[in-house]
């Protein structure tokens, strides 16, 4: 189980940002196009992509600093693509609930 996310996050993901750095801008947008090509239109479905991915996901890589530990796993989505989620332990406490901090989808081509 994962935190819920805050109302910022889901906004950057589903293309909601419209203001500010133009890279966020851009990365909002090409999320949104990505996870509708994935079929993932909704904070519910989205929210059920990273519940799996934390259970089932495939481990890419995991980074510690002095504030916690960010673990990074990869959840296929279909045969259309895959998602990365970067879960982050707070304290490096890996026995709590993590927070979602990154989300990178990639279609297959």
């Amino acid at each position: 189980m994962i935190n819920t996310l805050a109302e910022a996050k889901f906004n950057y993901f589903f293309g909601k940002v419209v203001t500010g750095d133009i890279h966020n801008i851009q990365r909002s947008a090409q999320n949104l196009k990505d996870l509708g090509t994935l079929g993932i239109k909704s904070e519910n479905q989205l929210m059920k992509i990273f519940s799996k991915a934390l259970a089932e996901g495939v481990e890419l890589r995991s980074q510690s600093n002095k504030f916690g530990t960010t673990v990074t796993k990869s959840i296929e989505i279909g045969a259309k693509g895959k998602i990365n989620v970067a879960f982050f332990y707070e304290g490096g406490n890996m026995a709590t609930k993590p927070k979602v901090t990154t989300l990178i989808p990639q279609i297959y081509k």
